[in-house]
């Protein structure tokens, strides 16, 4: 299903918004490039920062690092595609990894 945003308005400011996705998913131009696509009619590209999250592929797929990344590839393509920032988050400790994934992704800019 599709989260519909709504009260969004244009930014030239600092904000930025973050949307959320299963990691387990496929990313798929028809949907969630279209929802990006719809959302960035009313966000600057530049604040909009896809926020991936892989804790159910991590579960099902430990065992095979592999799929791991090359879904993690999948979704940087497809970030890369739709103009925006991707974030992962795979349900590794706070204090390890995340503050620095999201140190890496605020430090991309824009893509």
């Amino acid at each position: 299903g599709l989260i519909v945003l709504s009260g969004l308005e244009k930014t030239e400011g600092p904000h930025e918004v973050w949307v959320l996705t299963s990691g387990a998913l496929t990313p798929e131009t028809e949907v969630l490039g279209a929802a990006l696509s719809e959302i960035k009619t009313q966000i600057a590209p530049e604040h909009l920062i896809l926020f991936a999250d892989l804790r159910e592929l991590v579960s099902r797929f430990a065992h095979l690092p592999e799929r791991i990344e090359s879904r993690k590839e999948l979704y940087e393509r497809f970030a890369l595609e739709s103009g925006v920032r991707v974030f992962f988050h795979t349900g590794a400790p706070f204090e390890e990894t995340l503050l620095t994934a999201l140190r890496e992704t605020l430090a991309q800019g824009p893509q």
